[in-house]
């Protein structure tokens, strides 16, 4: 499934959705466009979007890196499975590659992991409001996703 979705976002399947909400200036109005997009909870699969009712770990977590595309940055790091330009055209979502065993106990201290690695490495701060392992994104589009073929590399393999 997340080499579908990665598809998707190369393919630009949501290109003129996002489109759309690159060129609204108002936050309310890219709000509204954003809720025609389908959502995407990395973390796992889950009966409903609660931390509780999670079925099975993806072994992947999302860092949402806000105005910087830094995806050329991070596209050869050992831990980076992909990393594409976000839905709103001004930041960067990049997807770790994490053990399998991730839990609601124990996500946050994987996500603070990757967070402190991207800060560490990179100089760039993670969007703190996405470190739920119930946390969903917007599907984005961008034709230059740095995608490695998925979980070739990095932690947990």
């Amino acid at each position: 499934m997340p080499s579908v979705i990665l598809d998707e976002i190369k393919n630009e399947v949501y290109g003129e959705i996002a489109k759309n909400i690159r060129n609204v200036k108002s936050k309310e109005q890219r709000d509204e466009i954003k809720s025609q997009l389908p959502q995407v909870t990395w973390g796992g699969q889950f009966t409903k979007r609660n931390v509780d009712n999670l079925v099975t770990s993806s072994g992947l977590l999302c860092i949402d890196i806000d105005n910087a595309t830094i995806k050329e940055l991070v596209a050869e790091d050992k831990y980076v499975v992909a990393a594409w330009t976000s839905i709103s055209g001004s930041g960067t979502a990049i997807l770790f590659r994490v053990p399998m065993n991730l839990t609601k106990d124990n996500f946050k201290g994987y996500w603070r992991s990757a967070q402190r690695h991207i800060f560490n490495t990179y100089g760039y701060a993670a969007d703190e409001a996405n470190k739920s392992i119930v946390s969903t994104r917007c599907i984005s589009s961008d034709k230059r996703e740095s995608h490695a073929t998925l979980f070739p590399r990095g932690p947990g393999r």
